[in-house]
């Protein structure tokens, strides 16, 4: 064909090389065959990239779309439970125990997460009004301690910390013997010692309202594990989950990172009251120590 235009007079023809095509340009307007060729692969390449972005748009808003779904099922099925209800006295108690999806826009941009890994589950304790909420960020996972009461978390923490820091003096001289074995005697007495010492604190704080505005802000305390390095970070920061309404279906949650020393803040939305379980026996906070953290690199390195 190119031969076959060269022998037209006056018909100019330029061949350009795109990211997807190669194209032949002719004309009769030289300057504008000339400009329509030497712009011809930045134009193609910027209409693929624009292609691509519609296309993860579209993945992105389709994600949402799911994502939404399934918080509005939960919702639903909330609201079917209170509708069963026949005595108009039956006011229902709600909980923040359940299973949440999880948005961040700091830790996707910081760390380029995706938010379907983002989880968490949030758990009863022994101690009435004192949560354990287990958390997977992708670069980081572990535990945050919520209660209403500021001063019912803080010696509910400190208790754990207390009764695991004497625990463990056995626990690490019989590891090599029965680690196993060790551990779950640690956690065991954690359990039962933070459960009762905070249950007494509780009775002593002025107790909350179910659906008042004040009930709806939970304090927290977060340590957490890096994912790569496989760090424990014993440092304890503080935070806040504010609840949207009285349900406790959706919060915005904001704290300090013991791993990088910033704050950032994250959404939940709750797909189920039954939290997803785990098997891993370091999904206790006093395991998040700093004697466990010395603990172990001292293993890893000796």
């Amino acid at each position: 064909m190119i031969e076959a235009v060269t022998k037209i007079p006056g018909l100019h023809q330029k061949r350009a090389n795109g990211c997807q095509t190669n194209t032949i340009f002719m004309g009769w307007d030289a300057a504008a065959v000339e400009k329509a060729a030497s712009e011809h692969a930045a134009n193609e390449e910027k209409s693929f990239w624009d292609f691509d972005d519609k296309v993860e748009e579209e993945a992105v808003r389709k994600r949402e779309r799911e994502r939404e779904q399934m918080h509005q099922d939960y919702l639903d099925t909330l609201a079917q439970k209170k509708g069963k209800s026949k005595d108009a006295k039956d006011v229902t108690e709600y909980s923040p125990v359940g299973s949440y999806i999880v948005e961040s826009e700091y830790l996707a941009k910081n760390f380029q997460v995706c938010a379907d890994n983002l989880r968490i589950d949030i758990h009863k304790t022994d101690t009435p009004g004192v949560f354990q909420a287990n958390f997977e960020f992708e670069v980081f996972g572990g535990i945050m301690m919520i209660c209403l009461q500021p001063d019912v978390l803080e010696e509910y923490c400190l208790e754990a910390d207390r009764q695991a820091e004497f625990s463990e003096d056995s626990e690490y001289e019989e590891d090599e013997e029965s680690e196993s074995e060790g551990r779950t005697l640690a956690s065991g007495s954690k359990r039962k010692a933070s459960g009762v010492r905070g249950s007494q604190e509780m009775k002593r704080s002025k107790k909350h309202q179910p659906g008042s505005a004040q009930s709806l802000k939970y304090r927290l305390k977060i340590r957490c594990r890096e994912t790569g390095e496989i760090e424990i970070q014993s440092e304890t920061k503080d935070g806040t989950l504010q609840f949207a309404d009285e349900r406790l279906a959706s919060f915005v949650g904001e704290s300090g990172l013991p791993c990088w020393g910033q704050r950032f803040s994250f959404s939940a939305r709750k797909i189920s009251d039954v939290p997803a379980q785990s098997e891993k026996k370091e999904k206790k906070w006093a395991y998040y120590s700093e004697r466990r953290h010395e603990y172990e690199w001292a293993r890893r390195w000796y």
